[in-house]
Protein backbone atom coordinates (compact mmCIF):
# COMPACT_ATOMS: atom_id res chain seq x y z
CA UNK A 1 0.00 0.00 0.00
CA UNK A 2 1.27 3.48 -0.78
CA UNK A 3 0.28 6.55 1.24
CA UNK A 4 0.41 10.04 -0.23
CA UNK A 5 -0.52 12.13 2.80
CA UNK A 6 -2.46 11.94 6.03
CA UNK A 7 -6.06 13.10 6.19
CA UNK A 8 -8.63 13.02 8.96
CA UNK A 9 -11.56 11.51 7.03
CA UNK A 10 -11.33 8.02 5.48
CA UNK A 11 -13.36 6.48 2.65
CA UNK A 12 -12.84 2.74 2.11
CA UNK A 13 -14.08 1.42 -1.25
CA UNK A 14 -14.92 -2.22 -0.57
CA UNK A 15 -14.60 -4.44 -3.63
CA UNK A 16 -16.46 -7.70 -2.82
CA UNK A 17 -14.36 -10.70 -1.68
CA UNK A 18 -11.14 -8.73 -1.31
CA UNK A 19 -10.89 -8.98 2.48
CA UNK A 20 -12.99 -5.88 2.99
CA UNK A 21 -15.14 -7.08 5.90
CA UNK A 22 -12.04 -7.72 8.01
CA UNK A 23 -10.57 -4.36 7.06
CA UNK A 24 -13.80 -2.50 7.78
CA UNK A 25 -14.06 -4.09 11.21
CA UNK A 26 -10.46 -3.16 12.00
CA UNK A 27 -10.98 0.42 10.80
CA UNK A 28 -14.11 0.80 12.95
CA UNK A 29 -12.14 -0.25 16.02
CA UNK A 30 -9.16 2.00 15.27
CA UNK A 31 -10.84 5.10 13.85
CA UNK A 32 -12.08 7.17 16.79
CA UNK A 33 -12.35 10.85 15.81
CA UNK A 34 -15.31 13.01 16.78
CA UNK A 35 -17.02 12.14 13.48
CA UNK A 36 -19.56 9.51 12.39
CA UNK A 37 -18.84 6.07 10.95
CA UNK A 38 -21.10 5.21 8.00
CA UNK A 39 -21.43 1.76 6.39
CA UNK A 40 -23.48 1.56 3.20
CA UNK A 41 -25.12 -1.85 3.56
CA UNK A 42 -25.10 -4.07 0.49
CA UNK A 43 -28.61 -5.53 0.87
CA UNK A 44 -30.24 -2.24 1.92
CA UNK A 45 -28.75 -0.34 -1.01
CA UNK A 46 -29.77 -3.20 -3.34
CA UNK A 47 -33.38 -2.86 -2.23
CA UNK A 48 -33.15 0.94 -2.28
CA UNK A 49 -32.12 0.82 -5.92
CA UNK A 50 -35.51 -0.82 -6.63
CA UNK A 51 -34.06 -4.11 -7.85
CA UNK A 52 -36.29 -7.08 -7.12
CA UNK A 53 -34.96 -9.48 -4.50
CA UNK A 54 -33.44 -12.51 -6.21
CA UNK A 55 -33.09 -10.68 -9.54
CA UNK A 56 -29.99 -11.86 -11.44
CA UNK A 57 -28.27 -8.62 -12.32
CA UNK A 58 -28.02 -7.65 -15.95
CA UNK A 59 -25.58 -5.00 -17.12
CA UNK A 60 -28.32 -2.37 -16.85
CA UNK A 61 -29.38 -3.60 -13.42
CA UNK A 62 -25.85 -3.55 -12.07
CA UNK A 63 -25.24 -0.05 -13.40
CA UNK A 64 -28.45 1.12 -11.73
CA UNK A 65 -27.27 -0.37 -8.44
CA UNK A 66 -23.75 1.07 -8.65
CA UNK A 67 -24.98 4.52 -9.67
CA UNK A 68 -27.38 4.50 -6.73
CA UNK A 69 -24.61 3.46 -4.33
CA UNK A 70 -22.21 6.08 -5.64
CA UNK A 71 -24.92 8.70 -5.12
CA UNK A 72 -25.27 7.59 -1.49
CA UNK A 73 -21.51 7.67 -1.17
CA UNK A 74 -21.32 11.27 -2.40
CA UNK A 75 -24.07 12.31 0.00
CA UNK A 76 -22.13 11.02 3.00
CA UNK A 77 -18.83 12.37 1.66
CA UNK A 78 -20.47 15.80 1.52
CA UNK A 79 -21.95 15.53 5.02
CA UNK A 80 -19.82 17.52 7.49
CA UNK A 81 -20.20 14.96 10.30
CA UNK A 82 -19.09 11.92 8.27
CA UNK A 83 -15.62 10.69 9.17
CA UNK A 84 -15.30 7.01 8.16
CA UNK A 85 -17.27 5.81 5.14
CA UNK A 86 -17.26 2.18 3.95
CA UNK A 87 -19.25 0.12 1.47
CA UNK A 88 -19.63 -1.68 -1.88
CA UNK A 89 -19.66 1.47 -4.01
CA UNK A 90 -17.43 2.37 -6.89
CA UNK A 91 -15.00 5.25 -6.44
CA UNK A 92 -14.49 6.98 -9.79
CA UNK A 93 -12.24 9.88 -10.74
CA UNK A 94 -15.26 12.22 -10.66
CA UNK A 95 -15.98 11.38 -7.02
CA UNK A 96 -12.31 11.73 -6.09
CA UNK A 97 -12.18 15.07 -7.90
CA UNK A 98 -15.01 16.38 -5.72
CA UNK A 99 -13.81 15.12 -2.33
CA UNK A 100 -10.15 14.17 -2.45
CA UNK A 101 -8.94 17.36 -0.72
CA UNK A 102 -10.78 16.38 2.47
CA UNK A 103 -10.90 12.61 2.31
CA UNK A 104 -8.38 9.79 2.19
CA UNK A 105 -9.54 7.21 -0.37
CA UNK A 106 -8.43 3.63 0.19
CA UNK A 107 -9.23 0.24 -1.31
CA UNK A 108 -8.01 -3.35 -1.30
CA UNK A 109 -7.61 -5.65 -4.32
CA UNK A 110 -6.67 -9.30 -4.83
CA UNK A 111 -5.84 -11.53 -7.77
CA UNK A 112 -9.07 -11.23 -9.82
CA UNK A 113 -9.18 -14.92 -10.75
CA UNK A 114 -8.97 -15.93 -7.08
CA UNK A 115 -11.51 -13.21 -6.25
CA UNK A 116 -13.89 -14.64 -8.87
CA UNK A 117 -13.74 -18.17 -7.45
CA UNK A 118 -14.01 -16.93 -3.87
CA UNK A 119 -17.08 -14.91 -4.79
CA UNK A 120 -18.71 -17.86 -6.55
CA UNK A 121 -18.17 -20.41 -3.79
CA UNK A 122 -19.19 -17.93 -1.08
CA UNK A 123 -22.47 -17.08 -2.85
CA UNK A 124 -23.08 -20.70 -3.84
CA UNK A 125 -22.77 -22.16 -0.34
CA UNK A 126 -23.72 -19.33 2.04
CA UNK A 127 -26.88 -19.51 4.14
CA UNK A 128 -28.15 -16.02 3.28
CA UNK A 129 -30.32 -15.66 0.17
CA UNK A 130 -28.78 -12.28 -0.77
CA UNK A 131 -27.16 -12.83 -4.21
CA UNK A 132 -27.15 -16.56 -3.47
CA UNK A 133 -26.26 -18.65 -6.54
CA UNK A 134 -28.05 -21.87 -7.40
CA UNK A 135 -26.14 -23.12 -10.44
CA UNK A 136 -23.01 -25.08 -11.15
CA UNK A 137 -19.69 -23.34 -11.72
CA UNK A 138 -19.66 -24.67 -15.30
CA UNK A 139 -23.02 -23.02 -15.99
CA UNK A 140 -22.24 -19.83 -14.12
CA UNK A 141 -19.11 -18.95 -16.14
CA UNK A 142 -21.34 -18.71 -19.23
CA UNK A 143 -23.62 -16.04 -17.74
CA UNK A 144 -23.66 -12.27 -18.09
CA UNK A 145 -23.05 -12.00 -14.37
CA UNK A 146 -19.78 -13.91 -14.76
CA UNK A 147 -18.66 -11.40 -17.38
CA UNK A 148 -19.44 -8.64 -14.88
CA UNK A 149 -17.38 -10.35 -12.18
CA UNK A 150 -14.46 -10.68 -14.58
CA UNK A 151 -14.25 -6.95 -15.19
CA UNK A 152 -15.19 -5.80 -11.69
CA UNK A 153 -12.06 -3.66 -11.18
CA UNK A 154 -12.79 -1.67 -14.31
CA UNK A 155 -16.43 -1.21 -13.29
CA UNK A 156 -15.48 -0.07 -9.78
CA UNK A 157 -12.81 2.45 -10.78
CA UNK A 158 -13.98 3.70 -14.17
CA UNK A 159 -16.92 5.90 -15.11
CA UNK A 160 -17.02 4.18 -18.52
CA UNK A 161 -18.46 0.75 -17.58
CA UNK A 162 -19.42 -0.08 -21.16
CA UNK A 163 -15.73 0.21 -22.04
CA UNK A 164 -14.76 -2.46 -19.51
CA UNK A 165 -12.87 -4.54 -22.07
CA UNK A 166 -11.18 -1.69 -23.94
CA UNK A 167 -8.03 0.40 -23.34
CA UNK A 168 -10.35 3.32 -22.51
CA UNK A 169 -12.06 1.72 -19.52
CA UNK A 170 -8.97 -0.11 -18.31
CA UNK A 171 -6.84 3.01 -18.67
CA UNK A 172 -9.30 5.13 -16.72
CA UNK A 173 -9.44 2.56 -13.90
CA UNK A 174 -5.65 2.70 -13.65
CA UNK A 175 -5.65 6.51 -13.62
CA UNK A 176 -8.27 6.50 -10.87
CA UNK A 177 -6.33 4.09 -8.66
CA UNK A 178 -3.24 6.23 -9.10
CA UNK A 179 -5.16 9.07 -7.43
CA UNK A 180 -6.08 6.93 -4.42
CA UNK A 181 -4.18 7.61 -1.23
CA UNK A 182 -3.97 3.92 -0.36
CA UNK A 183 -4.20 0.85 -2.59
CA UNK A 184 -3.63 -2.42 -0.77
CA UNK A 185 -3.17 -6.00 -1.98
CA UNK A 186 -4.78 -8.85 -0.05
CA UNK A 187 -1.72 -11.06 -0.44
CA UNK A 188 0.32 -8.36 1.31
CA UNK A 189 -2.11 -7.73 4.15
CA UNK A 190 0.65 -7.34 6.74
CA UNK A 191 2.05 -4.36 4.84
CA UNK A 192 -1.42 -2.84 4.52
CA UNK A 193 -1.96 -3.23 8.28
CA UNK A 194 1.43 -1.71 9.08
CA UNK A 195 0.94 1.29 6.79
CA UNK A 196 -2.60 1.93 8.01
CA UNK A 197 -1.38 1.82 11.60
CA UNK A 198 1.03 4.63 10.78
CA UNK A 199 -1.68 6.50 8.92
CA UNK A 200 -4.15 6.31 11.81
CA UNK A 201 -1.51 6.70 14.53
CA UNK A 202 -3.01 3.58 16.11
CA UNK A 203 -2.46 -0.16 15.72
CA UNK A 204 -4.74 -1.64 13.08
CA UNK A 205 -5.48 -5.28 13.87
CA UNK A 206 -7.02 -7.08 10.91
CA UNK A 207 -8.74 -10.36 11.73
CA UNK A 208 -10.63 -12.75 9.45
CA UNK A 209 -14.34 -12.42 8.73
CA UNK A 210 -16.79 -13.82 6.16
CA UNK A 211 -14.78 -17.02 5.81
CA UNK A 212 -15.69 -18.97 2.71
CA UNK A 213 -18.01 -21.86 3.69
CA UNK A 214 -16.05 -24.22 1.42
CA UNK A 215 -12.54 -25.36 2.33
CA UNK A 216 -9.67 -24.51 -0.02
CA UNK A 217 -9.08 -28.09 -1.13
CA UNK A 218 -12.80 -28.55 -1.81
CA UNK A 219 -12.82 -25.44 -3.99
CA UNK A 220 -9.76 -26.54 -5.94
CA UNK A 221 -11.30 -29.95 -6.62
CA UNK A 222 -14.42 -28.26 -8.01
CA UNK A 223 -12.47 -26.15 -10.54
CA UNK A 224 -11.65 -27.92 -13.79
CA UNK A 225 -8.81 -26.77 -16.05
CA UNK A 226 -11.37 -25.73 -18.65
CA UNK A 227 -13.30 -23.59 -16.18
CA UNK A 228 -10.12 -21.98 -14.86
CA UNK A 229 -9.06 -21.04 -18.40
CA UNK A 230 -12.52 -19.57 -19.00
CA UNK A 231 -12.34 -17.49 -15.82
CA UNK A 232 -8.82 -16.31 -16.65
CA UNK A 233 -10.17 -15.03 -19.96
CA UNK A 234 -13.13 -13.33 -18.27
CA UNK A 235 -10.81 -11.65 -15.77
CA UNK A 236 -8.35 -10.16 -18.28
CA UNK A 237 -9.68 -6.58 -17.88
CA UNK A 238 -9.43 -6.77 -14.09
CA UNK A 239 -6.05 -8.47 -14.28
CA UNK A 240 -4.66 -5.49 -16.21
CA UNK A 241 -5.85 -3.18 -13.42
CA UNK A 242 -4.55 -5.53 -10.74
CA UNK A 243 -1.08 -5.71 -12.28
CA UNK A 244 -1.01 -1.91 -12.31
CA UNK A 245 -1.97 -1.87 -8.61
CA UNK A 246 0.93 -4.20 -7.88
CA UNK A 247 3.28 -1.64 -9.43
CA UNK A 248 1.84 1.03 -7.13
CA UNK A 249 2.95 -1.13 -4.21
CA UNK A 250 6.52 -1.65 -5.43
Amino acid sequence: MRILKKKKRVCFVHVPKCGGESIKNALKKSYKPNLETISIRARSSYMGANLEDGFELSFEGEEKLQSYREGLMRYFLAHPKSGLLMGHYRGTKETLGLFKDDWLFATMLRNPVERFFSNYFFNRHKKSDHFKLDMSLEDFVETEQAISWGNIYVRFFSSNPKEYNSPIGIGEAKQTLQKYDAVGLLENLHQFSSDCSKLLDKKLRIGTQNRNPLKTNEKEMAISDEVRRKVETLCKPSMAVYEFAKKLND
